[in-house]
């Protein structure tokens, strides 16, 4: 695979997540999860988030929680999937008539 360096490693970054966490807190803030459109469908934006998840689990956070768009039916069913529920729905999130959903998933 052209995408594959001899010793394994990635030669394109394809995703990432920004996370916001702050020293003392057990929760952490998911910014952002972002798939390259050529890599989605893979099962990729699955993988990225079960391993931040486990990575913020060893150290020591308990609970992820983040905000998306209403609208996003895609990115609500894998968070649901990945155990995310929704905590409220805040109007014009994202603008005008764009509402968000909060969604919270404890690190167990």
């Amino acid at each position: 695979d052209e995408d594959v360096g001899e010793d394994g490693s990635l030669q394109d970054l394809v995703g990432f997540c920004l996370l916001q966490t702050l020293r003392g807190e057990e929760q952490a803030h998911l910014l952002k999860i972002v798939i390259d459109p050529d890599y989605r469908g893979r099962k990729l934006g699955k993988g990225l988030l079960e391993a931040t998840k486990e990575a913020l689990k060893q150290r020591g956070f308990t609970r992820i929680f983040l905000e998306v768009n209403s609208d996003n039916t895609p990115a609500i069913s894998l968070y649901k999937r990945e155990g995310f529920i929704v905590l409220h729905k805040v109007p014009d999130f994202y603008g005008s008539d764009q509402p968000g959903l909060v969604m919270q998933c404890f690190l167990v």
